[in-house]
């Protein structure tokens, strides 16, 4: 009796069906892209063409700065280059405001180690998938690079077209679509911008990106064995952390090193009497304005009022006068005529007083 009552209720389970809700669609896959590369594409060239406009309504979002492993070959130099980590934490304050209106969203970038290796380390530890966006920064001589992980790469790529924020995990050797190098670009010309205003203080450098590569690829001016100061920054969105880093090679930035280290010049007497030679001789050719008082006498204001066209009002005879150079008496003269001009006779230097060394 038993299995007769099971028997039924097994027929009537198969021919009732799902039940009132009926069958309902599967739920797409998270992992599936948001657009794809045409969309994102024709989406990224509307936005350069300014035929759409790109608003957010997510409010601030504050996170923490995660712990960030350093490679065990990596040289850590931050305490011996003083100078560029203040000018690194300068670049991210200003790469923070850049990067907010690029994506619109909350935005934090924070800058990180300073370390030193080779090219070639570099490219042995950090993930297979990387991209290069190579730079120059003249009037410094040789290239400089940012480097991107793959990784992030798809991850900003994704953000940028209005993707959820996610874990930037490494991608393999997957290649890099015409939409995401378009993304990279737009974000590395936002860090050359930064690079050139933070850097101001310093020395005045004019930042321009001179192509992308991949880390198999050969650079121009850069090979395994090129040691280079890499900088880490931290960019932290809805809490998670996107790293890149901006590799500076020593070469470049050779002439700067005592600077970015705040060391003092060590004299240099020849330089120093070149130096003095060179400014003495830029002195003397300026050309200053030269000027003289003809008379000078006192009157009532209402007097002065009360003067018309083809008054006459009398001053001593100038005889004895004063030649100024931009407002500084520096001479003194006598007044007269020379081959049927006025003229100065000059009698003789005035000693510089208190207020006109001041001046």
């Amino acid at each position: 009796m038993t299995d007769d009552i099971e028997n039924a209720n097994e027929e009537n389970a198969s021919e009732d069906g799902p039940g009132e809700e009926g069958v309902t669609d599967a739920p797409e896959s998270p992992d599936e892209p948001v657009l794809s590369d045409e969309e994102k594409g024709a989406l990224l060239e509307g936005i350069e063409n300014g035929e759409l406009e790109v608003h957010s309504s997510k409010g601030p979002v504050y996170a923490e700065v995660k712990d960030f492993v350093i490679s065990p070959r990596a040289h850590i130099v931050t305490n011996s280059l003083p100078r560029l980590d203040l000018l690194n934490g300068q670049l991210a304050i200003i790469l923070s405001k850049t990067v907010e209106k690029l994506l619109g969203m909350k935005v934090k970038v924070q800058a990180g180690n300073i370390e030193l290796m080779d090219f070639g380390t570099l490219v042995e530890n950090e993930p297979k998938a990387l991209l290069i966006n190579r730079f120059t920064a003249e009037p410094l001589e040789g290239p400089a690079m940012i480097c991107f992980e793959g990784g992030v790469v798809t991850q900003l790529t994704e953000c940028f077209y209005g993707g959820k924020v996610a874990k930037a995990t490494p991608r393999g050797n997957n290649p890099f679509t015409a939409g995401e190098k378009r993304v990279v670009n737009k974000f590395s010309d936002s860090i050359l911008e930064s690079i050139e205003e933070s850097w101001a203080v310093l020395s005045p450098v004019s930042p321009k990106a001179t192509g992308l590569f991949l880390s198999t690829d050969l650079i121009d001016g850069i090979d395994a064995s090129t040691d280079i100061v890499s900088s880490t920054f931290h960019m932290i969105i809805d809490e998670e952390d996107w790293a890149f880093r901006v590799l500076w090679p020593e070469s470049t930035i050779h002439p700067l090193l005592p600077a970015l280290k705040d060391q003092k010049r060590e004299a240099d007497a020849a330089k120093d009497a070149s130096w003095r030679s060179a400014i003495s001789s830029g002195v003397t050719d300026s050309v200053i304005k030269i000027s003289s008082q003809v008379g000078q006498t006192s009157m009532l204001l209402r007097d002065v009022a009360e003067l018309s066209a083809g008054d006459i009002i009398d001053i001593e005879n100038p005889r004895r006068t004063f030649i100024f150079a931009k407002d500084v008496p520096v001479l003194e003269g006598l007044f007269g005529v020379h081959n049927g001009q006025y003229a100065i006779e000059t009698t003789r230097w005035l000693a510089p007083s208190a207020d006109n060394q001041s001046q």
